[in-house]
């Protein structure tokens, strides 16, 4: 709603080129208790994308003086009242008319509004409305969708979206809160990507490195597969069985990795024989924490700790017989705690998060709750220097 008491318009140089003897002059325009007030709808697409209406509208002018001033303003001065009353009914009727029109030009921008985003070539991320924003008295509360998928390839729909509500953290002036949904649906989009699975060959290690990808090598932890196939090359298919399951818990995120390993003998007519498969299953646990920047040209920090909680092996199928997997076990346990070590010291380090539109993260704070993540930060545009 818009009031204001007093409107006074600047004069305006008046001419009437029609006449035999020309006039000029100029005209006050004094409006007093102008009022306009506007209810907006707002909505939802069934696209996701958001919708604004202009669903009532009130103007009101309570009073309008005209005076003339210079050339033949004398006369037109002894109809100012019938052209005020006219003037006043004309601009009421305007106003409104105006702001609907205005309102209604936004509604083509949000109609080709973009609802998500591309990551890579692997992941786009879907951030349509699931509801109408609904606004309180200080704050807009608004529901994204928040999913992960693969671009051209049908959804999944591994998971199910659980509804949440955000805990009340008054003294935040910005909060977000991710669901697991939103975790899952970007381990499920990357692992339908294939990009969770790689192929390793023996032409992939340095030559002078001690140990290669052959039946003698591997032999020495799998002495089934030297008896079977011996002194031939190996490729070995590590990846993904299905996508990790992740968790939110007040502790931090919880994740279980379903992996396997497939070994193939190489044939000296270069076929592939399938050998075995080995699955693995392991539980981790990670804790995140933000941080700020002093400069704009990041949001934020991203720092984090992941420790390995249990490791397993266990076999797949066979075709060279039973294999033994307590001594890979453990040699694939104490590897993975190798990984975690150089994983950790990168994630001590921290990520800088890239920067929206020069905002930067003030007092960020990550809580976690049961099956939700919740950030509670500060921001602050910093503003771009003035060009030269």
């Amino acid at each position: 709603m818009v009031t204001t008491r007093n409107l006074y318009i600047q004069r305006k140089e008046i001419s009437d080129s029609q006449s035999q003897e020309p006039d000029g002059g100029t005209a006050d325009i004094r409006v007093h208790q102008l009022s306009l007030s506007t209810l907006l709808g707002l909505g939802k697409e069934a696209t996701g994308r958001p919708r604004v209406w202009a669903a009532r509208c009130r103007a009101t002018i309570g009073d309008i003086r005209l005076k003339f001033h210079g050339g033949n303003s004398w006369f037109y001065n002894r109809f100012t009242s019938v052209l005020e009353m006219l003037l006043q009914s004309k601009l009421n009727k305007q106003l409104c008319f105006e702001l609907k029109k205005g309102v209604d030009d936004i509604a083509p921008v949000l109609h080709a509004m973009n609802v998500s985003i591309r990551i890579n070539s692997f992941a786009e991320l879907d951030y349509s409305f699931v509801s109408k924003p609904v606004f309180g008295v200080d704050r807009c509360h608004v529901d994204l969708k928040g999913e992960f998928f693969t671009p051209g390839q049908p959804r999944a729909n591994v998971f199910t979206p659980s509804p949440f509500v955000l805990p009340q953290q008054p003294g935040s002036m910005f909060l977000l809160g991710i669901s697991e949904f939103f975790a899952n649906s970007a381990a499920s989009a990357y692992f339908f990507a294939g990009v969770l699975r790689k192929n390793y060959t023996d032409e992939m290690i340095p030559k002078g490195f001690p140990f290669h990808l052959n039946t003698d090598n591997v032999g020495m932890l799998i002495p089934e597969l030297e008896k079977a196939f011996p002194d031939m090359p190996l490729q070995v298919l590590v990846g993904a069985r299905k996508p990790p399951a992740l968790s939110f818990y007040p502790d931090g995120v919880h994740v279980t990795a379903f992996g396997s390993i497939e070994v193939c003998v190489v044939l000296p007519n270069g076929s592939l024989a399938p050998a075995f498969q080995l699955n693995i299953d392991g539980n981790f646990t990670g804790q995140f924490f933000l941080g700020p920047v002093s400069s704009g040209n990041s949001l934020g920090k991203l720092s984090g700790l992941v420790n390995l909680k249990n490791f397993q092996v266990y076999q797949g199928w066979s075709n060279i017989g039973d294999v033994k997997v307590e001594f890979l076990e453990n040699a694939l346990k104490v590897g993975v705690q190798l990984g975690l070590l150089a994983v950790n010291q990168h994630l001590k380090k921290g990520v800088l998060l890239p920067s929206i539109h020069n905002i930067s993260l003030v007092n960020p704070q990550i809580t976690m709750y049961q099956g939700l993540m919740l950030v509670a930060t500060d921001l602050h545009r910093a503003e771009l220097p003035a060009a030269v």
